[in-house]
């Protein structure tokens, strides 16, 4: 029989891996290879749970599965929901109140969090710093993985009848698939070999391939230790590798760190035991605490690092001791009611959400106003008014983009089948047909307060479709039509001149130039809670953006069509070299996020707007918008 209890060199790899995370989202560039650290713990997560089964499977001669589920649902469910939960409030309190972090929660809930992060980005490392639950995407991985592992070696055993060797050829086989595609993937479709349970499959399946071999290894410690070394050098190191090859050869080394591992007093007795004891509540605290430190307190002498590890470990101690041991050992056959109860309230809540989610945006927008009623930077700094659309772009007192979408049913219509709840609508000959998605709608602002634009029409779009027909359509009511939008980047150009000869020829076209963006989602909340002036470099922002090439092809594009108009939002915003994020002076927040121009931000374009409209009437190209 083998020993049940994990072994201390394990659980200090298992410390090893959670403190690497914690220190790759620290964004310390020596520690930029820290991630590295949940594949170790992939490997630890296929070793130790196919070693349960097996071991469970030589004593009893069966497995059961009812129990195997039990378990896990015990360690991991509790804690979890408990962690994220006070997450979720933290955010409602301190953060943006906008009632973000739905999908990131229900991906959670549901133990899908890889596949929702798989769908919702473009890079493996695009906002992970920003999101208090990015890193919750490998539990949901680890959850797929533990539903459906166990099931297959029980149908295995159930119809085979055999027991070692064919599972041996079978882990191999699995192993060499799986590999073939993370690698097959990661030059086609990278995020698919990050975020999916297939693509880590072969990490968690080398970990069950260990269980085979530990015994058959004849240990050697200066093995062992020298392949923690490597793993230590490979993590930390300045060098560069291929990602395949450092990820193959850190999750092979760490297998061989486990199995060829006998005894050393310098392991056996290390800090990092404990911390491997309280990993998973480690690592589920970490990021959270991170955030919000972060986001709080001045980055002096990495105060907030020192200060977030500190209350990590507090929390993590605190979670572990109270919650993960005590549910772990949990006899649930005696509290079959209490069961029976939480699971129905849960159950009950999560229904309550989805359907509020997506299908009640009047109980949505109370919950939304509640929030906003008590959350501390609303209070503290009108943040309501700086960062939603909803004070200043609303219609009929509801926000523009819950009643101005294009789908929405609950619009009167006028007889140019214009939706008379949409802005302003007056009966002036101009009509400016504004359409796009929020990098469109982020000018709102602008156009409402601009004195010399009557006539607007909105149309809320979450794709790059341009509506030409039922533009075409109006420029036969109006005595001129003119058609805007934002050209952030270069795929909507390529559709918008892809569709550009459908227009009729005497529509005109004003399309905004992308604004400046900040170095991450939440500098411009960052910048406005610590009170301290933000700027960028225009030059780092081009380049990192590919801001030149695009401008060039907008202009491109200008200069050979005519009725083309560049409103150059950049230079207006960004006259200099430095570019303002917020300004503690002047209280001046510019933008909202990592993409989008705040009211305040939006509203500071209106002179020179003004000025632009006024210089192409008076040069006749667009019509006398008072006449």
């Amino acid at each position: 029989m083998f020993d049940l209890e994990y072994k201390k060199h394990i659980q200090f790899l298992r410390g090893f891996s959670v403190l690497c995370i914690f220190l790759f989202h620290t964004n310390i560039p020596l520690f930029k290879k820290g991630y590295l650290g949940i594949d170790i713990f992939f490997v630890i997560s296929g070793f130790v749970i196919t070693k349960t089964i097996f071991q469970e499977y030589l004593s009893e001669k069966k497995i059961n599965l009812s129990n195997f589920y039990l378990n896990r649902i015990k360690k991991i469910i509790p804690n979890l929901f408990f962690i994220v939960g006070i997450t979720y409030f933290t955010y409602l309190i301190l953060g943006p109140p906008n009632m973000g972090l739905w999908n990131e929660i229900f991906g959670v809930f549901l133990g899908i969090s890889n596949i929702y992060y798989l769908t919702s980005r473009t890079d493996y490392f695009d906002g992970i710093f920003d999101d208090p639950l990015a890193h919750t995407w490998s539990i949901g991985v680890i959850q797929q993985f533990y539903i459906f592992y166990p099931l297959l070696i029980f149908f295995i055993f159930l119809f085979k009848k055999k027991k070692f060797f064919n599972l041996q050829i079978f882990f191999l086989i699995s192993f060499t698939i799986s590999i073939f595609f993370f690698h097959y993937n990661l030059n086609n479709n990278p995020l698919l070999s990050f975020y999916s349970t297939s693509m880590r499959l072969w990490e968690l399946i080398f970990g069950g391939i260990l269980f085979f071999y530990k015994l058959k290894i004849k240990k050697n410690n200066i093995i062992s230790i020298g392949s923690l070394l490597l793993i230590i050098y490979l993590i930390f190191s300045p060098s560069h590798f291929n990602y395949l090859y450092l990820n193959l050869i850190i999750v092979i080394l760490s297998g061989v760190f486990i199995i060829f591992f006998s005894k050393s007093e310098i392991i056996e007795k290390n800090p990092l035991i404990y911390l491997g004891n309280i990993s998973f509540s480690f690592y589920l605290w970490h990021l959270p605490v991170l955030f919000f430190f972060e986001l709080y307190i001045l980055n002096i002498f990495y105060l907030d690092i020192v200060l977030g590890f500190i209350f990590t470990l507090i929390l993590s101690v605190a979670s572990y001791t109270l919650i993960e041991k005590k549910f772990r050992y949990l006899n649930f056959a005696s509290y079959k009611k209490y069961a029976f109860y939480s699971i129905s309230f849960f159950s009950f809540i999560l229904i309550f959400l989805v359907y509020i989610k997506n299908f009640n945006n009047d109980i949505k927008q109370i919950l939304r106003t509640f929030i906003n009623n008590f959350n501390y930077l609303n209070l503290e700094y009108n943040w309501n008014h700086r960062f939603a659309f909803q004070d200043r772009l609303s219609v009929n007192d509801k926000n523009v983009y819950a009643y101005c979408k294009d789908e929405s049913k609950n619009f009167i219509k006028n007889s140019d089948k214009l939706k008379l709840e949409c802005l302003k609508q007056k009966n002036y000959k101009t009509l400016f047909f504004v359409e796009g998605s929020s990098h469109t709608a982020q000018y709102l602002p602008m156009l409402k307060k601009s004195e010399l634009i009557e006539n607007i029409y909105y149309k809320h779009r979450t794709d790059y479709e341009i509506s030409f027909e039922l533009v075409n359509e109006l420029s036969n009511k109006f005595d001129e039509v003119i058609y805007l939008t934002d050209l952030q980047i270069a795929p909507k150009l390529k559709i918008l001149a892809s569709v550009y000869p459908k227009f009729n020829k005497k529509i005109k076209f004003i399309l905004f130039k992308p604004n400046h963006y900040p170095k991450n989602i939440f500098q411009p909340s960052k910048c406005l809670i610590q009170q301290e002036t933000c700027k960028i470099f225009k030059n780092e922002d081009f380049k990192k953006r590919n801001l030149t090439e695009l401008f060039q092809d907008i202009d491109k594009f200008k200069n050979s069509n005519e009725g083309i108009f560049i409103f150059n939002t950049y230079e207006n915003l960004c006259p200099s070299l430095e570019c303002i994020i917020y300004d503690k002076n002047k209280d001046l927040l510019m933008l909202r996020d990592q993409s989008h121009l705040s009211i305040e931000g939006a509203e500071s374009l209106v002179i020179k707007f003004d000025e632009y409209i006024q210089l192409l009437t008076d040069q006749n190209k667009i019509n006398n918008l008072k006449t």
